[in-house]
């Protein structure tokens, strides 16, 4: 019976969750909670979002409401941003394989250009989204001082 062997990984392949544990560690050991929280409460004191939750009789179940939506859709915004790019990625890649299958690249060269590629598409990205952050920086502000502002009202 033949069975095929599957070429080994590199040693730095195995030992990468190995290193992600270590790093995750020392981050939450010596993460500076003080200053996480300042961020917290400042995020909960910008000034349309202050006096949120603040009803004695609703404010519980509307912080629960903004909770729940919040745990649901701004997860869901994330994953919806990763296919979008994944799709534009994936099209562009379409478009260059001509190009590359005419330049006769290696399997590693064309990894590399795509490597390449998903970095400056993510850079292109990024650099858009920071030439708007007019546009989008406020409404994200105000959703995560919403958050904010529910999760101290609960008591979180």
């Amino acid at each position: 019976m033949h069975t095929t062997s599957h070429p080994s990984r590199p040693w730095l392949y195995r030992l990468l969750p190995l290193i992600g544990i270590i790093y995750l560690g020392i981050t939450v050991r010596f993460l500076p909670w003080q200053s996480l929280k300042d961020g917290f409460h400042w995020l909960a004191s910008q000034p349309g979002v202050h006096n949120a939750f603040q009803d004695p009789r609703t404010g519980q179940v509307e912080s629960t409401g903004v909770l729940l939506t919040s745990l649901i859709f701004i997860p869901l915004a994330g994953v919806l941003a990763v296919c979008l790019f994944k799709l534009v990625s994936t099209v562009v890649e379409a478009m260059l394989s001509p190009i590359w299958r005419q330049l006769k690249l290696s399997d590693e060269g064309v990894r590399w250009l795509r490597i390449l590629l998903n970095v400056s598409l993510f850079a292109i990205v990024a650099a858009v989204a920071y030439g708007h952050c007019s546009a989008w920086l406020p409404y994200a502000l105000h959703t995560f001082g919403l958050v904010a502002r529910a999760c101290l009202t609960l008591g979180l």
